[in-house]
């Protein structure tokens, strides 16, 4: 069985978010957003990234956006996580948000990225394929990961 691999490089890091790039087969796709980085074993619901890590990657049905797409699957203290669209840390909730351009706490053109990460994607499960998804820190703030 053949096996996807994506990577997310967080590289901008603030009190409100973490911003960085999405490749996949080391090609960059699309900028990211997540929620804030915290202590390692530290959540607070609805405003912290996933733990840096390697996950699974799956394809299936989300009952909220009522069609089928990518899930980060075993994610410590976290359900549900998946890569969708969205413009700011109010659309995240711990999911990775896509856009074509970032600024500061936001990712731009959201729709339009998660279409081309889509069109990588779909097929490739559809026709039986595996994923994973390696989540990277780059040089964040020490203050950021303090409990």
């Amino acid at each position: 069985m053949v096996s996807i691999h994506l990577d997310i490089y967080r590289d901008v890091f603030t009190e409100k978010s973490s911003t960085g790039l999405l490749l996949v087969e080391k090609e960059f796709v699309c900028d990211s957003l997540e929620d804030r980085i915290r202590a390692p074993g530290v959540k607070v619901p609805g405003a912290t990234a996933i733990a840096p890590g390697l996950y699974p990657l799956l394809w299936t049905y989300s009952n909220r956006f009522k069609r089928f797409m990518p899930l980060i699957a075993n994610v410590p203290n976290f359900s549900g996580v998946r890569l969708h669209w969205g413009n700011d840390r109010d659309d995240t909730e711990g999911c990775p948000l896509v856009g074509t351009a970032r600024e500061a706490d936001r990712v731009l053109n959201s729709v339009a990225a998660y279409k081309v990460l889509e069109s990588i994607l779909k097929p490739h499960f559809e026709k039986g394929g595996t994923g994973t998804i390696q989540i990277v820190n780059v040089n964040p703030p020490e203050e950021l990961l303090r409990a």
